[in-house]
């Protein structure tokens, strides 16, 4: 039986941009902060960039961090 390990990702900090494509559409995660809620599980507040051919829109948004290192796992090299 083989096991794979997983590469160490990155740890996710303020200013760090993600990027995830879905079919035409291109979605640019910045993460705000990285904070905990008062149960103590960390979220990430982001600007998410939204665009495909013919339109854009710009919105904050917050995810658990888990949640958020699942959708965004493409970092944006600056």
């Amino acid at each position: 039986m083989l096991f794979r390990r997983e590469a160490a990702k990155p740890e996710i900090s303020p200013g760090t941009t993600y990027r995830r494509s879905r079919g035409e559409v291109v979605e640019m995660a910045r993460v705000i902060a990285v904070v905990a809620d008062p149960g103590g599980i960390p979220h990430v507040r982001f600007n998410l960039h939204i665009a495909n051919r013919t339109s854009h829109s710009d919105e904050q948004r917050t995810l658990a961090l888990a949640a958020f290192s699942s959708l965004y796992a493409e970092a944006v090299r600056a």
